[in-house]
């Protein structure tokens, strides 16, 4: 037996010594002959991208038969079968020009309601469009309708970098479309990691990584022009997209504007206005240094979908009734207004000294705003339309009730915001020198954030490279409120309303700033709460590749510091001691470690596997209790991740795929909200510590090339997310008339939602004659969950009810949605006109079958009647996927 050891290492040491096989060659435009930049030529597991000049450079893969896939923007994929020995010079590689655009290569962010979050505010994982990965690449658009994500993971877990520079956000960790939107050309050229493999730009993230370059020479050398036609957020939009190429000086210049617009979406007052611009400019300096300075924009204001109760879906005919607008005046107005803007710069330096190195520093720097504003009201009625005590089903009296229905069914004053009656009631205020009653207030997020990135790529030996990296962040976010609108009235007193009716009307508790009591607020002055959260984090990653003929490891850790703190601007009431000036930093220390390997059977089978075991300090988002009152945070330490996957890949001329196994635990993670407490009527700010989570399943996916031109690909995913701990909640009231206290929520085994745990799509893709594309996909989805109340998963919640009683298991029970299938279509076509210029129209239709019965998410309110214990006093909310949408495109490229 060690004999038999002794042999197997010796051949190993052979193997690994010996075997090094290099192939290169150039990539082609088929119609102009001009080598391609930019192109991915993928092999197994490992990408490598053409340069300026075409040219590409694949090493140590097996001898034989290697199947090679090259993928460039605007041209048809190829697949190809090459064979390669010793240093081996590829045939040269021409890619046809693409007919059409598919509809999964367009931002599945710019059709959605939003670029940053999913339904009712709750964070989605990013789409990873244009991926080389099988399964990456078919459920970035196909499955994006139920804000699918993948592997279950939150948003945070996926990591987004420009040029180098990270741009999720240092607060809440995740990062926002919005930031980029409608710049679909411009953030084209990306390079995509999945899940844990290694990559050249940063040490990884759980849930996989993206790096856009925006780079001046990225762009290619064109004049674009394009319209979008389309029914879901928005209905029109225009964009244009320049790009002067390299010229023979080393410069390159690029730029793109684009504008959305409509005055209604797919969901009724769901208006939109964004605009998005883009410039770069480009200097290189011989073959080493390359400089280059990036700026974009998005200033966006569009009005949001609220969620309701299936009761007002019923009464409306409607599965998309919007609660969040009404009629001023005879025309549309949303009291939900997202309003964005967040300009980013960014100075990038590249310097290649030689062919085995290269050093990548990145400066960004953003600041801007982001905002969503609301109703607020004083000692009057809910002006919600939708308020459960506006419902028929809380009337007692069944005649009360008929007549309530009827008001809903033919009346907006009542099925919609009534502008015009908060109006009158502020005009009466006035009249009596007292304050507004209604108002309309903008809830502000304003950032400024630097960033400095370095990364540095070297090849060490034939077989070894080395990728090392540092980054240093600094991060203010300003959190405040203004008065948007008053609504006709005067002025607004900036005290605490509900501590006002516990307190008396002098009392120094009612006070949001001891420093300005009293104080009275008009339109565009600051009220209610104003504080920063300052975040500081430095880290410094190193990761050591070794490829070999049929042998890949990696392996690499990284180590991180982050400091956070909160500074006071108002001097609060109920907290005077703790609320004003710079509260205490908190500090933490993390590290990670992760490795893989990788066997290459041969040129079609590859197996591989990576690990990972990970601490994170928690977000400063979450980490206070009652962050607009005072300085207090829950009991903070590190969450840890320990995640494994292992993945079997295929890759022939005829049939790719990839199956994976993987299971990801979390260990004393942390939660926060806040909500309207019914108990202690005031809002409240709930806080869980110690949730863990655990995430496996299996993902497939397969394309197979039925004909030359027909194509196939299978995608499905299987997971099972639970919660696996019962964490302790912190429930601090905002009045001030109770003290912080403590809880267990019995949530182990629970479901993780936000996610289909089961989803799949089949799609069937003909690369006609004459330039035609069509495709054809169905997509199923299961095992949804409601994002539950952790307040009815408690002690008191059942208190008084024997373990017998029906009620138990209402009460505790987490409500599983219904699955169901939808269907695309899209076709799409292109035009050469005299090798001049390149004329692109596709149409896409989504949900062709128009199911409007599909509830892709929703939440149980954080409210419940516990001296009742009745689950239906306050319903859910729902949403629907859209029945059927459209996307019409045209561009044309000279």
């Amino acid at each position: 037996m060690k004999k038999f050891f002794i042999i197997i290492i010796c051949l190993i040491l052979t193997e690994l010594t010996f075997a090094q096989n290099r192939l290169t060659g150039t990539i082609y435009n088929k119609d102009t002959k001009k080598p391609i930049a930019s192109a991915m030529v993928t092999a197994g597991t490992v990408s490598v991208v053409s340069d300026a000049n075409g040219r590409y450079e694949l090493k140590n893969f097996p001898q034989g038969k290697l199947t090679i896939t090259i993928t460039a923007l605007g041209f048809a994929s190829k697949t190809i079968t090459v064979s390669g020995k010793g240093n081996t010079q590829g045939e040269d590689i021409y890619i046809s020009e693409s007919s059409a655009v598919p509809m999964a290569d367009i931002s599945a962010s710019e059709l959605d309601a939003d670029e940053s979050t999913g339904y009712g505010g709750q964070a989605v994982s990013s789409l990873l469009t244009s991926s080389q990965d099988v399964f990456d690449r078919n459920v970035g658009y196909a499955l994006s309708f139920a804000y699918f994500r993948p592997r279950g993971y939150d948003n945070e877990y996926n990591s987004i970098f420009i040029n180098g520079a990270l741009m999720n956000d240092a607060e809440n960790g995740r990062a926002s479309y919005s930031e980029w939107g409608g710049l679909n050309d411009a953030t084209r050229n990306k390079e995509i990691v999945s899940g844990l493999l290694p990559n050249d730009f940063s040490f990884g993230n759980l849930g996989g990584e993206q790096n856009i370059n925006m780079r001046a020479s990225a762009i290619p050398k064109q004049h674009k022009v394009g319209y979008s036609l389309s029914n879901r957020t928005y209905w029109h939009r225009l964009m244009y997209t320049f790009g002067s190429g390299l010229t023979r000086k080393g410069w390159a210049f690029s730029a793109s504007i684009s504008r959305r617009w409509g005055n209604g979406g797919y969901v009724p007052g769901t208006v939109y206005d964004g605009w998005g611009y883009y410039a770069a400019v480009e200097k290189r300096f011989g073959t080493t240094h390359s400089l280059n300075l990036t700026a974009f924009g998005s200033p966006t204001k569009r009005g949001q979908q609220g969620g309701s109760y299936q009761e007002v879906y019923d009464l409306m005919g409607s599965n998309y009734y919007n609660p969040n607008w009404g009629y001023q005046d005879g025309k549309v107005r949303n009291a939900r207004i997202r309003q964005t803007f967040t300009p980013t710069f960014l100075l990038t330096w590249d310097f290649t000294p030689d062919t085995k190195t290269k050093l990548t520093t990145t400066a960004s720097y953003q600041f801007g705003r982001y905002g969503t504003t609301a109703l607020n009201w004083y000692d009057a009625p809910d002006p919600r339309p939708d308020y459960y005590r506006y419902l028929p089903s809380y009337q007692t009296d069944p005649v009360i009730a008929d007549l309530v229905a009827d008001l809903w069914k033919n009346s907006t004053n009542k099925s919609q915001i009534d502008w015009n009656a908060l109006y009158q009631v502020n005009y009466t205020q006035n009249e009596q020198g007292k304050q507004a009653k209604y108002i309309v207030e903008d809830r502000r997020n304003d950032v400024n954030d630097f960033t400095f990135n370095s990364v540095l790529n070297r090849e060490l030996t034939e077989h070894i490279q080395l990728n090392a990296g540092l980054r240093i962040r600094n991060s203010i976010s300003h959190n405040f409120k203004t008065i948007s609108d008053l609504l006709g009235g005067t002025y607004w007193r900036d005290i605490d309303q509900f501590a006002e009716r516990d307190f008396s009307s002098n009392a120094i508790e009612i006070q949001n700033d001891i420093n300005n009591p009293n104080r009275k607020v008009k339109e565009g002055d600051i009220f209610g709460y104003d504080y920063n959260i300052q975040v500081e984090t430095n880290k410094l990653y190193a990761l050591v590749k070794l490829d070999y003929a049929h042998w890949d490891f990696y392996g690499g850790a990284e180590i991180s510091s982050t400091h956070f703190w909160r500074t006071g601007r108002m001097k609060n009431g109920r907290a005077p001691l703790n609320s004003y000036g710079q509260g205490d930093i908190h500090n933490f220390v993390n590290y990670g470690i992760k490795a893989g390997a990788t066997y290459k059977i041969n040129g079609h089978h590859y197996l591989y596997a990576n690990v990972l075991w990970q601490t994170k300090a928690p977000y400063a988002r979450y980490a206070y209790i009652s962050p607009r009152i005072k300085d207090n945070t829950a009991d903070l330490t590190s969450e840890k991740v320990f995640s494994a996957d292992i993945n079997y890949v295929l890759k022939t001329p005829v049939v790719q795929g990839r199956l994976t196994l993987f299971q990801s635990m979390f260990f004393d993670g942390m939660t926060s909200t806040s909500f309207y407490h019914d108990e202690y009527r005031t809002f409240v700010n709930y806080t869980e510590t110690g949730v863990d989570k655990v995430y496996q399943g299996i993902e497939l996916g397969v394309d197979v090339k039925i004909i030359p031109s027909l194509s196939a690909s299978l995608v499905a995913s299987i997971g099972n997310y639970r919660y696996t701990s019962r964490p302790t909640a912190t429930v601090s009231p905002e009045n001030g008339s109770f003290q912080d206290y403590k809880y267990t929520v019995y949530q182990k085994n629970f479901y993780v939602s936000g996610s289909p745990q089961i989803a799949g799509s089949l799609s069937l893709n003909y690369q006609a004659p004459y330039s035609i594309y069509l495709s054809a996909t169905l997509n199923y989805v299961d095992k949804m969950y409601l994002s539950f109340n952790p307040e009815r998963r408690t002690d008191l919640a059942v208190s008084g009810l024997l373990p017998t009683d029906p009620l138990v298991s209402q009460i505790l029970n987490q409500e599983k949605l219904k699955g169901g299938c939808t269907l695309d279509l899209s076709i799409g076509k292109s035009f050469r006109i005299k090798r001049v210029c390149v004329l692109n129209l596709n149409v896409g239709v989504t949900n062709v079958t128009n199911n409007r019965k599909l509830i892709t998410g929703g939440y149980e309110q954080n409210r419940f009647d516990f001296a009742n214990h009745d689950v239906d006093k306050f319903p859910p909310r729902y949403f629907y996927a859209f029945g059927t949408t459209f996307f019409i495109n045209a561009s044309i490229r000279f």
